[in-house]
């Protein structure tokens, strides 16, 4: 689980550092999950605490359900997963040293390529769960 803990937080502060240049009296609307618009004042702020952490730790979960129920049908989009990770790893340690419009354009983008990967993994996960897979009958 340590192992785990340790890519939360490095999405946490990669999630974190892409909302430094909000706060400039912009006008947000963010539509949450339930489909009703949200309308923020001045600032939006990234998920913080569980929520980013949670996430992560939930879609690395989700990848290892994945390779339990077929490793060799699974491995290249767990690996994918995993690059991407590591990516935004390295990212996170060189964003603080950019210059703003570097990371402007950056800090999205690797975030959207990390939740991009975890929804590839969660998806292929429904799909086999649709399909009555269970851990236990791969294992047989």
């Amino acid at each position: 689980m340590h192992h785990y803990a340790k890519w939360a937080l490095l999405v946490g502060v990669l999630a974190l550092s892409g909302c430094q240049g909000f706060g400039k009296g912009n006008k947000v609307t963010v539509t949450p999950r339930a489909g009703q618009p949200v309308t923020g004042g001045t600032a939006l702020s990234a998920p913080t605490g569980d929520g980013v952490k949670g996430q992560l730790t939930t879609c690395l979960f989700e990848a290892d359900q994945l390779l339990k129920m077929n490793q060799e049908k699974y491995r290249e989009p767990v690996n994918a997963l995993y690059q991407n990770i590591r990516q935004a790893k390295y990212y996170a340690s060189v964003a603080a040293r950019l210059s703003a419009g570097n990371t402007d354009t950056l800090t999205p983008m690797y975030q959207y390529k990390v939740n991009d990967a975890c929804n590839t993994v969660s998806q292929m996960l429904l799909t086999e769960l649709k399909q009555g897979n269970t851990v236990m009958e791969a294992n047989r």
